[in-house]
């Protein structure tokens, strides 16, 4: 297991409280970058999961086998217990984390991140034979049609462009992640936010009925990258629910 790539944010201090940003699918640590600016009073770590960014691979396509090289890297950093923030599959990686080892699991902050996924057998089809119309249908655009043309391009040049099979490894693992019944073991503190235009998660909801605790918002104007498409009211959520946890 190789260890993982990541920026470092925010405060230096390693007893200061860590806050960990888990990517989406085909993504970086760079997917935070409105996040990673503001969010001064933590530390800050953006990691680039196995088989992205800068992180060798081979690329896990199972959610759950993200968290072995999560906790290395959590070790490597003397964090024991930890914020985790994850998007799409970032959020599912949390989950599983804050399941297998709750006493490393502080609180988690769930963005466009469901306890399973709708992944018609079409898109995966598309996905694996056709990867460049797959990046342009609009049935998965993941933004809202409100999102500025400029925010959309400014995400696109953000980072470098997953290849095909590394987009493909995470859709698997998001076709295969079901832990819908296993909410109720999640015992820190949630907070769920989402697009209200959000096209990939209408399942989201299950989290309201199995995660009484969970603190639930929808954005409105947002997609499925609400924390580029709202960064601002992202910020103050994610800020408001720091504010009431202590590691």
């Amino acid at each position: 297991m190789s260890p993982l790539h990541y920026k470092s944010f925010g405060l230096q201090d390693a007893a200061a409280p860590t806050l960990v940003f888990v990517h989406g699918m085909g993504g970086g640590h760079w997917v935070w970058r409105h996040q990673t600016s503001v969010l001064a009073k933590w530390r800050l770590i953006a990691v680039d999961l196995a088989g992205h960014g800068a992180s060798a691979p081979p690329v896990p396509r199972r959610v759950h086998e993200h968290v072995p090289s999560l906790l290395a890297l959590a070790d490597s950093l003397s964090v024991k217990r930890a914020i985790w923030c994850g998007h799409s599959l970032g959020g599912a990686v949390a989950m599983e984390l804050a399941l297998q080892c709750p006493d490393r699991a502080g609180a988690l902050v769930l963005v466009g991140a469901p306890p399973e996924f709708d992944v018609p057998p079409e898109r995966m089809h598309l996905v694996r034979h056709q990867p460049l119309e797959a990046r342009s249908d609009r049935r998965w655009l993941p933004w809202s049609d409100a999102t500025a043309a400029e925010v959309r391009a400014a995400y696109a040049s953000a980072g470098p462009a997953a290849p095909p099979e590394v987009v493909l490894s995470d859709l698997e693992a998001l076709a295969r992640f079901k832990i819908t019944g296993l909410l109720p073991d999640i015992a820190c503190p949630v907070l769920v936010i989402t697009g209200a235009e959000d096209r990939y998660i209408d399942k989201i909801r299950l989290e309201q009925k199995y995660l009484r605790s969970a603190r639930y918002h929808e954005i409105d104007k947002a997609g499925h990258l609400v924390m580029w498409e709202q960064p601002e009211a992202t910020n103050r959520l994610i800020e408001e629910f720091l504010a009431g946890i202590s590691l």
